[in-house]
């Protein structure tokens, strides 16, 4: 059985393991697809093999005949695979590597360097799977995967070593259902046992060398049968995400994850728990909480949270990621809107948005839904239909004037989406975050970050409306509030008139009224409609009987459609 590494998960899940979801194609049909994927030796669909592990023995004889001659065993309960008949072995630590040395699927038997009669080939890749195990296990503290019960000739955990198809790197399988895992102090109902694929060489078509590339597919491959000794229903998107962060753990030196950030920053508005070849690139996700939310021990608590909300009928990836950042102060939200920033200035010096390596990703950022010019007097909208569910949209807005943005959901909650504004001046970057936002146009561009960051939402299509902006930066509030009031104290003599000035994060009636400590109302200097941002008011300090207002201390009460707030200020004569 063959299949790419980027859709890795899509054999791990099918071949034995239990169905949550029933699917929803029948199963001729995924038959049918199945056994054409395989003669042209291309990956085939989650949804066919799901279909054909939960119902493959519905299938006419005939078909199922066919899928035997393709691997597929069906001799239990679900449709699963037989281990591979290798004829030599050689064990190293908890690891059994199975191997031929003649016929298809031979190993080189260059034997130059250690142990007499082990091919080199095989002493490499038992040095670097025990090198894996030593960081993966010892150091980072993740459980042993469980044990086979002898299904591969003793209790080691079972590698084998065959010829598969150009490009196609590893396969992990799961063999028998396990539900608790023996080596864990945990209780796990879901835990499955597993062994691994591996090719006989990596000589052509692999650009990293044979090492490098035995190296990384590794630390993949065993973090798989590590996270199927937790839940093995978890979702493919954060079992292949964490996979290949688990690479650049291992062999941080070898950066093979760089691969799949070009597609990845080409498509921001795909879902970040696509269970697709997408989920290979969203391993960035998890390298930004690595770096800023906990280390490696946050990886590994999502992990343990797992056991205890197992995905077996539904699925709880968000939860148990969000369970284990709390535990260090921050959120599954946090992290996805800090990360979407972090993608977009894509600096190793930018505080709670940095990367390390980000000078090294082969990216320059994320790719742009929209470039904006605009000009004084201009008011543009736009409508997004592109967003899908914990993904991001980046705008760029080019001005020589203050512009003013404003958000809001077209179908959904306004709190299902998050907008940033990022600039950058000096090598210093600012980033304000609300529904309105202005920008003084002091540096030039200014950038948008829309996320949809909510769990339970269905529809994350939004609008942007761009207008002209003010010249002094500040903060628009959730509602409205009374931003300044000046001069304090208040002179009439002097001063003339006292300016208020109240910011609106919308359009609303309102009315604005001073009263004295008595509560009496003195004046009433608004009683209408405020437009959204800045909106200036004054007082004479007259009453509204035109009598001088007495020396003392006022109170300035703004009345909106929601909410109430007031201010003091106090009057001299």
């Amino acid at each position: 059985m063959t299949i790419r590494k980027n859709s890795l998960l899509l054999l791990i899940i099918v071949v034995g393991t239990l169905v949550a979801a029933k699917p929803s194609r029948n199963v001729a049909a995924s038959a049918e697809a199945v056994i054409s994927a395989f003669s042209t030796q291309s990956a085939p669909t989650l949804p066919d093999l799901l279909t054909i592990a939960e119902f493959g023995h519905q299938l006419p004889v005939e078909t199922q005949q066919e899928l035997r001659t393709i691997g597929f065993n069906f001799t239990g309960d679900k449709v699963t695979m037989d281990r591979p008949d290798l004829p030599f072995h050689f064990d190293a630590g908890i690891f059994r590597l199975h191997y031929d040395t003649s016929g298809i699927n031979a190993v080189s038997t260059i034997d130059t360097a250690g142990e007499p009669g082990i091919p080199d080939y095989i002493e490499m890749a038992a040095e670097i799977f025990q090198n894996v195990y030593s960081v993966e296990c010892d150091s980072l503290g993740f459980t042993r995967p469980p044990g086979d019960n002898g299904s591969g000739g003793s209790n080691h955990y079972d590698l084998y070593y065959k010829n598969l198809p150009s490009n196609y790197y590893a396969i992990t399988y799961p063999g028998n259902e396990s539900g608790d895992n023996e080596f864990s102090p945990a209780t796990e109902v879901n835990a499955w046992q597993t062994y691994i694929v591996m090719r006989n060489n990596y000589d052509f078509g692999f650009p990293l060398g044979a090492e490098a590339s035995l190296k990384v597919t590794a630390a993949h491959e065993f973090f798989h049968a590590v996270q199927f000794g937790y839940d093995s229903w978890e979702s493919i998107w954060l079992l292949e995400a964490t996979a290949v962060l688990m690479e650049e753990i291992v062999y941080d030196e070898i950066n093979d994850c760089y691969q799949y950030l070009p597609s990845w920053f080409a498509y921001p508005e795909r879902a970040l728990d696509l269970n697709t070849s997408h989920a290979y690139g969203s391993y960035i996700f998890f390298s930004y909480i690595q770096e800023h939310m906990g280390g490696n021990a946050t990886i590994k608590r999502i992990f343990e949270y797992s056991i205890e909300w197992n995905s077996d009928g539904a699925d709880h990836s968000h939860k148990v990621i969000d369970l284990a950042l709390q535990e260090v102060g921050a959120s599954f939200q946090e992290a996805l809107n800090n990360m979407a920033v972090a993608n977009l200035i894509l600096s190793p010096d930018a505080g709670i948005y940095s990367y390390a390596e980000a000078n090294e990703f082969p990216v320059s950022g994320p790719a742009l839904a929209e470039n904006i010019n605009f000009t004084a007097g201009d008011t543009i909208g736009l409508n997004n239909t592109r967003l899908s569910r914990f993904a991001s949209q980046y705008y760029q807005v080019n001005t020589l004037t203050p512009v003013l943005v404003t958000m809001e959901a077209k179908d959904g909650n306004d709190d299902d989406l998050q907008m940033s504004m990022v600039s950058e001046a000096a090598g210093a970057y600012t980033v304000k975050t609300g529904k309105m936002l202005n920008f003084t146009a002091e540096n030039q561009p200014v950038y948008l970050v829309v996320v949809s960051q909510d769990t339970n939402g269905s529809d994350w299509d939004f609008r942007l409306f761009f207008q002209d902006g003010d010249t002094s930066d500040y903060d628009i509030p959730a509602d409205y509030t009374i931003h300044s009031i000046y001069p304090n104290p208040y002179v009439p003599a002097v001063d003339g008139r006292l300016n208020i000035e109240i910011i609106s994060s919308r359009s609303q009636a309102m009315e604005v009224v001073i009263y004295n400590v008595l509560g009496q109302r003195i004046a009433t200097i608004q009683d209408g409609f405020l437009n959204f941002g800045k909106n200036p008011l004054n007082w004479n300090g007259k009453s509204t009987a035109h009598t001088l207002a007495p020396a003392g201390v006022y109170f300035i009460m703004a009345v909106g459609d929601k909410k109430t707030t007031s201010d003091k200020f106090i009057l001299i004569r």
